[in-house]
């Protein structure tokens, strides 16, 4: 169940994210952020996703890929990481919402991140993701109710952000 959860949650195209809602947080570096994402979910144990692996859950992981492959997924960061991706999981209304950071060398390495929230899916088996701002998949009022829940819920708990739009 991990690895098909794993693929879905973060393959949305190969490391591309069209259509992800992308929030800035100035004078965090990437390590910092995903630190603070470590510890929310430390802290605030109703957030983390209901998957079996209870150190993805909490940790999240990193990926990269190549053309023509499938992801690699890591649990450590090293030079080919890509991607921070991690879920979090909204009781209320018993969503679990997908976001990833940009962590590559390559990515410009001033001192602020960039984390994009690309999906949600209300489904226990991770079968049923809906990409975030598709309106080909999620209506507009779900999708501004999504990003409500999660900027006042998760977002401010992890430090000082602006939507990038």
């Amino acid at each position: 169940m991990f690895g098909s959860f794993v693929l879905q949650s973060c393959f949305f195209s190969a490391g591309s994210y069209p259509y992800a809602e992308s929030y800035i947080f100035e004078n965090i570096n990437d390590s910092s952020l995903i630190s603070n994402i470590i510890n929310f979910k430390i802290k605030n144990q109703q957030y983390c996703p209901k998957v079996s692996d209870s150190i993805y859950s909490v940790r999240g992981h990193y990926y990269y890929y190549e053309i023509g492959k499938p992801n690699t997924i890591t649990n450590e960061r090293d030079d080919k990481s890509m991607f921070h991706c991690s879920d979090f999981y909204i009781p209320d209304i018993n969503a679990t919402v997908s976001c990833v950071i940009n962590v590559s060398k390559s990515k410009n390495q001033n001192n602020s991140s960039i984390l994009m929230l690309t999906g949600v899916t209300y489904s226990s088996s991770f079968g049923k993701w809906k990409t975030i701002n598709n309106n080909k998949e999620i209506d507009k009022k779900e999708n501004q109710m999504i990003k409500k829940k999660f900027e006042t819920e998760v977002l401010n708990n992890l430090g000082k952000w602006k939507s990038e739009w």
